[in-house]
């Protein structure tokens, strides 16, 4: 089988558990199980090495393949393998020159809530132990989303006849495992029905009421004062840059509320502002991050289950967030109730608490996320796209906020 250059490779060594025994019966996993990290090399080889590894598998066309590279001379290594209890091969494991194929049939689609894998492969070395790589191969890109979008008119090329074409957006949404970058390939077309226009008013209207409303900088404005709550997920760095805005927004008479992890607390405190904890554990963060380089999670994470136990985080800060705007100081038990969001993307309930109070949301982030049609979002890859580059830049950002948000 020759490998698509397109499919997806994925290192399956990490996180198996394995057991020694002399029948020939499979055994249960059970808590005797062992952890390891393959190959295993032994000296052993007068018993049978039975492995386990529980994977989660997303409902996508892609075909999964299981693949075995040798990593030591041997003479043979005979084994037997099993997918969720199912034979699916028995035989030479060192003269597997092809790869082995998973079944569509025993491939279960549902996460489980224990720990975010849904299926289980085992492995029997009847004639030594498992002292080769494992691979998981995926033929073809995995597609997370396609649609349309229809183009704003004023940043359309297409002015002539607005009224009788309106251009359109087609766009598919992929992901690789290298970068972290999403791989989104729009197509331009034009449909021809009635598009809508967004705007009666001539151009020397817009230009008078942009006058009449345009405030001199000699005017003196009256702001009022504001209990602002700051909404920072993620590590140190992340939180720091807002510590010095909390603290401008106090010298300006605001009151200041930072929330973000417990681990910060003495942080935030020791520089004057007011602290509330939020969910969410900063080191599993940082270990999420380090799988996935881009705000999508990776095929390595999703494979290995990351995505059951972010979601569970997940539901521990939205549900914090909320807290973090309406709840008394839990110190001082002093009231509080936003007036003001500030907040960075991963703090995701920052939206939503802003819609249910009614009261502004202003997003900061270390990196361009407010849509302009200068450059696409830095997490995506335009490559394959047709069209006007000014409005595929543009609709990179809707497109990313929509696969985050959803």
């Amino acid at each position: 089988m020759t490998t698509p250059d397109d499919s997806i490779i994925i290192d399956f060594d990490r996180n198996w558990k394995y057991c020694q025994q002399y029948s020939n019966d499979k055994p249960e996993i059970t808590s005797d199980w062992k952890e390891l990290d393959l190959p295993h090399v032994t000296q052993t080889s007068n018993q049978q090495w039975w492995y386990s590894k529980q994977f989660t598998r997303i409902p996508t066309e892609q075909e999964f393949y299981l693949m075995l590279e040798n990593s030591h001379i041997l003479s043979d290594l005979m084994g037997t393998i099993w997918l969720n209890n199912t034979k699916i091969f028995s035989g030479s494991l060192l003269e597997l020159n092809q790869p082995v194929k998973l079944p569509e049939r025993l491939l279960q689609n549902k996460i489980t809530e224990e720990n975010g894998c849904n299926n289980t492969l085992t492995i029997c070395c009847l004639t030594g132990s498992l002292s080769l790589h494992v691979r998981l191969l995926l033929t073809g890109k995995v597609i997370v989303a396609s649609g349309q979008v229809n183009v704003n008119d004023e940043l359309s090329s297409n002015n002539t006849n607005k009224q009788n074409e309106n251009e359109v957006l087609d766009y598919t949404v992929s992901m690789g495992n290298d970068d972290g970058r999403i791989d989104l390939a729009f197509n331009s077309k034009t449909t021809k029905y009635k598009a809508p226009i967004r705007s009666s008013l001539s151009d020397d209207n817009k230009t008078k009421i942009t006058k009449e409303n345009k405030i001199e900088p000699n005017e003196a404005i009256l702001v009022p004062r504001l209990a602002i709550v700051i909404l920072v997920v993620g590590t140190r760095g992340d939180v720091q840059p807002f510590i010095a805005l909390g603290q401008a927004l106090r010298a300006h008479g605001h009151r200041v509320r930072l929330a973000t992890h417990e681990t910060f607390r003495s942080f935030v405190c020791g520089n004057g502002l007011e602290f509330y904890p939020l969910g969410g554990d900063p080191a599993d963060l940082i270990s999420f991050m380090v799988k996935n380089a881009g705000i999508i999670p990776s095929m390595d994470s999703i494979i290995a289950g990351d995505v059951g136990k972010k979601r569970r985080s997940l539901s521990d800060i939205l549900a914090s967030t909320w807290q973090a705007c309406i709840a008394n100081d839990d110190e001082t038990n002093l009231p509080f109730i936003a007036e003001a969001i500030i907040a960075n993307p991963p703090s995701f309930g920052h939206i939503h608490c802003a819609e249910r109070l009614q009261i502004p949301l202003h997003m900061i982030f270390t990196m361009p996320w407010s849509p302009t049609a200068a450059f696409p979002h830095p997490l995506s890859n335009i490559d394959n796209s047709t069209g006007s580059k000014k409005i595929v830049n543009r609709y990179s950002y809707e497109i990313i906020e929509m696969l985050v948000t959803n």
